[in-house]
C-alpha cells in the first residue's frame, strides 16, 4: 500500500494484507509520522499465522522496541517473551 496515494497519517493501523487465502491482514501496526513526515511505527505491532492465530507483538516507540515482545507457534504455543528497553533486551524467557 504506497502511503503517498493516501490522506496524511495521523494515529491509525495500518493492515499489511494477505492476498491469498484469507481476508485477514498477516500484520497490523500503529503508525504516527516521523519527524520527517514517513510513517514510523508506534505502539504496538502484530503479526498472524497463515491460520489466523497470533504469531508476533510487540511494543514499538518511535520504531523501536519498547516493552513487551512475544512469539508463539501456529499451534499458539508461547516460543519467547521478552522485555525491551529501547530495542536492548532488559528480561527474556522461553517458552514451555
Amino acid at each position: 500500500m504506497p502511503w503517498e496515494h493516501k490522506p496524511p497519517i495521523r494515529n491509525r493501523l495500518q493492515p499489511d494484507w494477505t492476498p491469498i487465502l484469507t481476508k485477514a491482514p498477516r500484520m497490523l501496526s500503529q503508525v504516527r509520522p516521523g519527524p520527517d513526515g514517513h510513517p514510523v511505527i508506534e505502539g504496538i505491532k502484530v503479526e498472524f499465522c497463515e491460520n489466523g492465530r497470533l504469531k508476533y507483538f510487540a511494543d514499538v516507540k518511535q520504531g523501536r522496541l519498547d516493552g513487551t515482545e512475544m512469539t508463539w507457534d501456529s499451534d499458539g504455543r508461547l516460543l519467547s517473551q521478552k522485555i525491551c528497553k529501547n530495542s536492548i533486551p532488559a528480561a527474556e524467557e522461553s517458552g514451555s
